[in-house]
């Protein structure tokens, strides 16, 4: 039996994307889309008219979470923190990329030390 549910949503798959997510950050450390200079960062939510605009956007990345800031325009009005199961699972497959880059910088980082 696989982990889909009524929903459609395979929970196994979002499962393992996480673990791999973690065993990522547990290796090398947390990082943040400023510090892997992200052309942007991951958008849990956004909602505007056109004048005003309130976006939530995935910035810090750790093994136990992320955090996220959220933005009315350019101006930071908070912070959230949430566990990977918690995010929708396009979030987890956006940051599970973002992690295999950073995993991949990392470990060429380390082969180049002497």
């Amino acid at each position: 039996m696989t982990g889909a549910n009524t929903d459609g949503i395979d929970y196994d798959s979002k499962a393992i994307k996480i673990d791999k997510i973690v065993a990522i950050l547990t290796l090398w450390g947390g990082t943040s889309t400023c510090e892997l200079e992200l052309d942007h960062s991951p958008c849990k939510s956004s909602i505007g008219n056109g004048k005003t605009n309130i976006s939530e956007l995935i910035e810090i990345f750790n093994s136990d979470g992320v955090e996220a800031i959220t933005y009315n325009d350019e101006i930071e009005i908070g912070w959230n923190t949430y566990q990977y199961d918690e995010l929708e699972e396009y979030l987890i497959d956006e940051i599970l990329e973002i992690m295999k880059v950073y995993e991949k910088e990392q470990d060429k980082l380390n082969r180049q030390m002497p």
